[in-house]
This record gives C-alpha cells, structure tokens and sequence, in this order.
C-alpha cells in the first residue's frame, strides 16, 4: 500500500479539514486552514490509523493571482504501517504559518528553505532566517512574479564577502576567545578539504569539546526548483542528474516516476528491469566513493585508490548505455533513453563476478582495523527517536536499528519481484553506517544479477512506451508517415503536455529518501517542482550528531552521512 487508507484520513481528519482527495499517484491530501495546522499534524502523526511519524519534507506552491496566494504542503510517511499522506494548507500572503518543528525537529530547516524561497513566516520557529540564500538577498525566488530581471539580488553597495563571512552565526559571534566561559568560535570551511563540498560548520568549543554547530550551506545554490519551471518536463531531466552527481540515474528515476504517476502510463517491464539494475549500480558508484572518501579523511589512503578504480568499471557501463560516464540523462519520461547494447550483459557479469572480492578486501583492510574502530566505534552517535525525527532515512536510519527500505516497503519500477536484505545496525555511529553501506553494495550486487536475468526474459523493443506524446519516434520511423513526423515534431519543440494533478515519486537512493513532488496545470512545463534531497536533511542533523563530540571527530561524522553539496543546495 502506498497511501493511507482514505477512509482513515476522514475519521481521523474529517472534522477539521477543509476538503480530502486522493492526488495521481493514489496518495490521500487532507486540506486544512492554517489555525487547524498544528492540530491535524498531531493527529497525523499519534493517530494510530495514520501513525504518520516521518515527516518527510515541507514545502509552498505558488497560485498567483488565486486568493489565497499560496498553499503550504507538507509530506508525512508512516515507518510502521508503510504509507504516505499530505497536508496543504492555504495561506495568503504575508499570513503566517504555526512552525512544525516542536514536533518534527526537521521542519526547522524545511521552514527555513520556505520562508527564504517563498517568503512564508512561521511563528514560533527557534531560528527562522535564510538558509541556502544571503541575508541581504532581495526578493522570494519561487514566487511566480521573481525574476532577478526586475530587481538585483544584493542591495547596491553591499559588501558580499564579509556578508556571507558574518552572517546567520545566530548568537555566536558574540563568543570568542575572551568570553569568561572559555569558550571559542571556530569557523570550519567553507574551503576545509574534508567536507566533502562547500560546507561551513560554525563550531562553539570548550577546549576540543563540541558544545553547538550551526552548518552553512547554499554556497552551490544553482535554482534547479526555479529552472524547473522554465524548462519543459523531458528537459529538466538534464538538471537532475547535476545535483547528487555521484547518483545520476538515481536523480533520473525519482523524477521520471512522478511524472509518470501524473500520465498514468505503464512502464514495460524490460524499462523497469533496466532501471532498477542501474539503480542499483548507482547505488554501488556512489558507495564506493563514499567508502573511498570517507577512510581517506580518517587516513586510510589506499582505500580510496581502489574504490576509484573500482568504479571505473561501472562507469565503463554507463557510458556503453548512455554515451556519457555521469550526466547520461538515459533515464526518461516513459522508460529508456535506448536499449542496452548487446556487449553490455557481459560487462555487467564479467564485473559482478569480480566484485565480491573487491568488497572482501575493503574489509580486510577496514572492518577489524584497530585504527578504523577506534575513531568510528561510538563517535557521532544519534538515537533512534531523534534520527524518525530530523527526518533521516536510508543508511542513517537503518544504522540505528530502524528496519526501513523503501524499495521492499513501497516498491517502485517491480523491485517488489527482486530477493534482497535490508542491512541494520543498532549502534547509530560512524562504524554502524559503515557496516550498514557495506552490506549494501553486496546486496545491489545480488539484485543486479537477479535484473540481468529478469532483462533476458523480456523483448528487446520494450524499454519505452509506446505512447508518441509521452516518449519520441523511433528515429527509423520518422519518415514512415506523416502523423509519426508530426509526434516528432511536437515532441522536440512543444514537449509532453501533462494533466493537471500532484504527485511524489521517491526512491529509495544511496542517501535515502530522494523524492519529486511534481504538479502540473496541463501544460508542457511544471507548475512546481519540490526536490526531497537526503543531503539536505542529513545535514540538518548534524548538530544534535556532533554534540559532545571532538573536535577531530568532526571529520568522521560528516563523512559518515556522506554528504553531497550539490544536492544539498541545488
């Protein structure tokens, strides 16, 4: 089951909300007034019929000129009874929004990214400012109306450097050196070689002791919501793959899935096939360099020399299918950019029969390693409780004993087909991420070899529907008549006209959660595009994971979470 029981969501919401409907993907949308915000998210969240207790992103969408201006949406998922739901929540301009972040500790960034996006204030909020844009940016991005056409982003004679220096250290600059605590402020990044990106953590330390940390991030903000809105539904698959970039096909996937929920097309089982054996390569690329990274910030060198070269062999793959090592765009609206070649099953075995014994040496080297124990065994550490509720998920979640894929619990492109384990760990440190990534590469080795079969046994003409408004004419098929050359034309230049509806399509990624809320006003372009990045929310944990830490425990725990800039910001 995917969504909740709609018959639930009317007894356990009905009497306070406006109106409940079901979106494309089968998902049931309660709306409620935003005096009712605070009493429906609670009611979605201890309501046992909802036990709604993952939040999963919050986020606004944009109906100028409609009064009310905007609706804010908020995206829950259910860890125990496996479904999702979804509040929205009208709200006019300059009105306020009570904050969620009481009883989810991730809506604090989500309402920041809100309120610096769309300009929505939340009352309540205990540090509401911006957080991917400056202080002194002008203007709400995702508002219809913005273009940086109409205004500049910086007031004139703004001093950019020392603002992006001085800003958001909310009440720390006042500490230094010379406070009688003791207590200093050390700026970590945003250059630092082990951050895996453009972060800046602002560390308060009492001694090497970590007392608070307040991340930094946006430094790599490229508008990929914003772009979306301009560009058509087949070429914002481009944008995608650009954010995790060590994930692309991932990125690709997610997105096409909401889509496809909003065409109400049905994907030929070779395209599924397909994906998910790419997926699950990807999962192994973006893994490996993780692992590669990550024990070469603790100091581990070698390690990172084998993962690279290990990789290359995937990307061999990539580039066979896709003509290109990354940015492929070969997953599409539909099914596939092509089939796969005909050398290509081949790679993948000659790879697959090596690989067990590539991991078993990454072990050798790491898993009893004294060293490597010592500096991940107990460092970082987060609870369970905390971890459902800053909102963490994949290989975060499942390092603190929460027993939770989305691939066996609401299964996408027939992974519900595929034979696999979920890894879990207890510990809920550096060292229980590290056994739980480990274990599953081995088992995306395992569900690879269950696609390659699967793929044997479908025609090798089903890797893309059929359907010419939704996926392009066969090139050898252009000239065959004049309504196929017509399909083409529309196709390049007008793009797939999609009907009006919302939907979320999520993954279950090397990350975690990675989602698309896509909305549609019938056109060839998205209404809106709300980008569920793991990273991000991974990042916002970072302070409850690194108090009380060392100082020189920094470095690990950040590469523990295996952090992403690019998607972070977007």
């Amino acid at each position: 089951m995917i969504g909740v029981p709609e018959a639930h969501v009317v007894d356990a919401l009905g009497a306070i909300a406006q109106r409940i409907y079901a979106d494309k993907g089968g998902e049931p949308v309660a709306v409620v007034m935003p005096d009712k915000l605070l009493e429906a998210a609670r009611i979605v969240r201890d309501d046992p019929r909802l036990a709604c207790n993952y939040l999963s992103f919050a986020s606004a969408q944009d109906f100028t000129p409609r009064i009310p201006r905007f609706d804010a949406i908020y995206q829950f998922y259910s860890i125990p009874l496996r479904h999702w739901m979804r509040l929205r929540v009208p709200i006019a301009d300059g009105e306020a929004l009570p904050s969620l972040s009481g009883l989810f500790k991730t809506a604090d960034w989500h309402e920041r990214e809100t309120y610096d996006l769309f300009g929505i204030p939340y009352t309540g909020h205990p540090d509401l400012r911006r957080i991917l844009l400056s202080d002194n940016w002008h203007g709400y991005p995702l508002r219809k109306e913005y273009s940086h056409k109409l205004e500049p982003a910086w007031a004139l004679g703004t001093n950019v450097l020392q603002n992006v220096a001085d800003e958001g250290m909310a009440g720390m600059e006042e500490r230094g050196s010379a406070d009688p605590t003791g207590h200093i402020i050390l700026n970590m990044g945003p250059q630092h070689p082990a951050t895996h990106g453009v972060l800046r953590l602002a560390l308060e330390l009492d001694g090497e002791n970590i007392l608070n940390c307040v991340p930094h991030i946006g430094y790599l903000h490229t508008g990929i919501e914003k772009l979306s809105e301009f560009h058509n539904w087949t070429k914002n698959i481009t944008h995608y793959c650009r954010m995790d970039y060590l994930s692309p096909m991932n990125n690709e996937l997610a997105y096409c899935l909401a889509v496809e929920k909003l065409l109400g097309c049905e994907i030929p089982k070779r395209a599924q096939y397909i994906r998910v054996l790419f997926s699950e390569l990807t999962r192994i690329i973006s893994h490996l360099v993780w692992l590669g990274s990550h024990a070469m910030d603790i100091g581990a060198m070698s390690v990172f020399l084998y993962c690279i070269a290990e990789r290359e062999k995937i990307l061999d793959m990539y580039e066979e299918v896709g003509g290109q090592r990354m940015m492929t765009s070969y997953i599409r609206i539909g099914g596939l950019q092509a089939d796969i070649t005909e050398r290509f099953p081949d790679m993948v075995l000659a790879w697959a029969k090596e690989f067990p014994a590539q991991l078993k040496m990454y072990h050798g080297l790491l898993t009893e390693n004294p060293i490597w124990r010592q500096r991940t065994m107990g460092i970082a550490h987060l609870s369970r409780e905390d971890s459902i509720s800053y909102g963490l998920s994949g290989p975060l979640a499942r390092a603190v004993g929460i027993d939770w894929d989305l691939r066996r619990d609401c299964p996408y492109s027939s992974y519900g087909e595929f034979h696999f384990d979920v890894p879990v760990q207890q510990e809920g440190d550096v060292y229980a991420r590290y056994l739980v990534r480990m274990e599953e590469m081995a088992q995306a080795h395992r569900i690879v070899l269950q696609a390659l079969e699967k793929i044997a046994q479908t025609k090798p003409s089903d890797f893309v529907v059929k359907n010419y408004k939704i996926a392009p004419v066969p090139r050898d098929r252009i000239n065959s008549s004049i309504e196929e050359l017509i399909h083409h034309f529309m196709y390049w230049t007008d793009g797939i006209h999609v009907p009006e509806g919302e939907a979320y399509g999520f993954i279950e990624g090397s990350k975690g959660e990675h989602g698309y809320f896509v909305a549609s006003d019938g056109t060839a372009k998205p209404q809106r595009v709300k980008i569920r990045g793991p990273s991000f929310v991974n990042v916002g944990a970072l302070p409850a994971m690194l108090k009380g830490c060392l100082i020189a425990d920094v470095v690990a725990a950040v590469g523990s979470i295996d952090v992403i800039l690019g998607e972070v910001d977007r």
